[in-house]
């Protein structure tokens, strides 16, 4: 990312453009410069009409997929539906919903953080035994993935694959 002199970059994930506009023009300095694509033109109320007006600008991030191929133990004790119960357990870990960090915008995300969730996501009398998890953007070949600042991580259940071995 290459910015401005004497500016802020800012990326957004959601929202409304006039709420972005206002926080960021409340939070930042005095004669600052701006960065990003996206951008709305806001009025500056500390004066009367006709008030003045200014382009805020800021950068809405890019959704990036994160796909995962997860093997496990192919097991008599593996509970029933093993592959959807392993897919909801790294998309509700992968939302933050099991107490653990959110995947973000500028986040890494690790790999490890996930066994844990898949393992406790065996039904009562079962066990799921992880064998590997690796992540990526493109292809699920690694233990962790840098989202850049300027990326919102995704994830959709299609986008993770459950091999048993």
């Amino acid at each position: 990312v290459t910015l401005v002199k004497h500016s802020i970059w800012v990326s957004v994930s959601g929202g409304e453009a006039a709420d972005i506009a206002a926080a960021i023009w409340r939070k930042k300095p005095p004669g600052t410069n701006y960065n990003g694509a996206t951008t709305y033109v806001i009025a500056d109320t500390r004066y009367e009409a006709p008030r003045p007006e200014y382009t805020v600008a800021w950068n809405t991030a890019t959704p990036t997929a994160i796909k995962y191929a997860v093997q496990i133990t192919d097991s008599v004790d593996n509970p029933p539906a093993v592959v959807n119960l392993v897919k909801a357990a790294i998309i509700a870990a992968f939302a933050g919903q099991d107490g653990g960090p959110v995947a973000r915008i500028g986040s890494r995300i690790n790999a490890g953080r996930y066994y844990a969730p898949v393992t406790a996501a065996a039904t009562p009398g079962s066990t799921i035994n992880v064998e590997s998890i690796l992540l990526g953007t493109s292809t699920a070949t690694l233990t962790s993935v840098l989202m850049g600042i300027n990326q919102k991580p995704t994830l959709v259940a299609s986008d993770i694959t459950v091999t048993l071995v």
